[in-house]
């Protein structure tokens, strides 16, 4: 389905246009001053007239963008991952322009996505719109300047596709953005995963502990509850290896509380995974989540569909980084409790990869070249207790 043609004409003082809708064709006059202007008159007229289950169709993919930022936005997502996704809409827009052929969203196909995608593989990191390289100053870029600007990595070009198809799911139209090529000239290398070691660990579990418990006093930065909650998930968080993002939904019908387990949505390929917590330690922290979670919801139990992570979906992460910059400890990113609990299993609790790849929710092969690197490395044993 495609945008009909709209013809414009001028006669006189006047813009005269017309197209052709389901066999009929469609006159209108507007007082406009170039043909421009009364072309876009004549496509919102257009658009009035389309039934509004096409109208989606027929938007601007930077009316589709925006759309899809005000949702993130009610989601209560970050200001961080507004501007990345800004950032991926201007990188779009540009190639866009470029190949001067793609007009609506819907009408892309998976040829398309590709070229896209192979445009993204020879840009510069800090080149949002794609003209870094033309650079209209006196002072021209070098090629050997040009040279030291790196490339996007095929981790950053795939934060780009997962973007594009959420919007593409969003509104509803047919995903073409699967089975891509990724591009494997800038492979995310191993070498660049960081991991909390075992004193560093002890350190944030100490010093979370103190937080907890000790009074507090002037202005508070984060709720009242943030010490007591931070403590709880950053305890889950270090013992389990999940991803930050995996445990922001876990309503009661996912806690098993008579076996002890919790089931988790991994963020990354929407599958479920059980994770047993046994662990007495380990399972008094959920038990005080549900308690907390009981406390905000005013409710003597929870309902099945209660989110016991009932606050917003950047919480933990940023009360994380301000809680290393307090603590002086060297923030390792958003992965970094999840490969320090990779590396305790491998050398501390003699986990396999198959076991490994189980509980983190990976295939075998991504886990073992992932992790690979530990195996070939002399790393002194170690425990998060003391």
């Amino acid at each position: 389905m495609r945008l009909p043609e709209i013809h414009v004409k001028k006669q006189g003082k006047n813009y005269h246009y017309y197209f052709l809708w389901k066999g009929e064709q469609q006159r209108g006059t507007c007082k406009t001053p170039n043909r421009v202007e009364a072309r876009k008159y004549a496509e919102k007229a257009m658009l009035d007239l389309i039934g509004s289950k096409d109208k989606a169709f027929y938007k601007s993919p930077t009316e589709l963008f925006e759309e899809y930022e005000a949702h993130l936005i009610k989601l209560g997502r970050s200001q961080e991952t507004i501007k990345n996704y800004q950032r991926y809409a201007h990188r779009f827009s540009a190639y866009r322009g470029f190949v001067n052929k793609l007009r609506f969203l819907p009408e892309l196909t998976r040829q398309d996505i590709q070229g896209w995608i192979d445009w993204l593989a020879v840009q510069k990191v800090g080149d949002i719109y794609g003209m870094l390289r033309f650079n209209w100053s006196e002072e021209r870029l070098s090629e050997a300047t040009w040279d030291t600007y790196p490339n996007l990595s095929s981790k950053t070009i795939h934060e780009h596709i997962c973007w594009l198809s959420s919007i593409f799911k969003f509104h509803g139209f047919d995903n073409p953005c699967m089975q891509l090529i990724r591009p494997r000239s800038q492979k995310f290398h191993v070498e660049k995963m960081k991991a909390y070691n075992a004193d560093e660990v002890r350190k944030m579990l100490k010093e979370a502990e103190k937080e907890r418990t000790r009074k507090r006093t002037g202005r508070a930065r984060f709720a009242a509850d943030t010490p007591e909650a931070f403590y709880h998930w950053h305890y889950l968080y270090i013992h389990t290896g999940c991803r930050l993002g995996e445990l922001q939904f876990l309503p009661m019908k996912n806690i098993d509380r008579e076996g002890k387990s919790i089931l988790v949505l991994s963020s990354k390929t929407k599958k479920y995974r059980r994770l047993n917590l046994s662990n007495i330690s380990l399972w008094s922290h959920v038990e005080a989540l549900i308690e907390m979670a009981k406390t905000h919801y005013g409710k003597d139990a929870l309902e099945p569909d209660d989110n016991i992570h009932y606050r917003a979906y950047s919480w933990f992460y940023k009360t994380f980084v301000s809680f290393c910059e307090r603590h002086k400890i060297e923030w390792k990113g958003d992965h970094g409790t999840r490969h320090a609990f990779a590396t305790q299993a491998l050398l501390r609790m003699d986990w396999s990869i198959e076991r490994l790849a189980l509980h983190l929710g990976h295939d075998r092969n991504t886990c073992f070249n992932t992790y690979i690197h530990l195996m070939n490395q002399e790393t002194p044993e170690f425990s998060y207790d003391e």
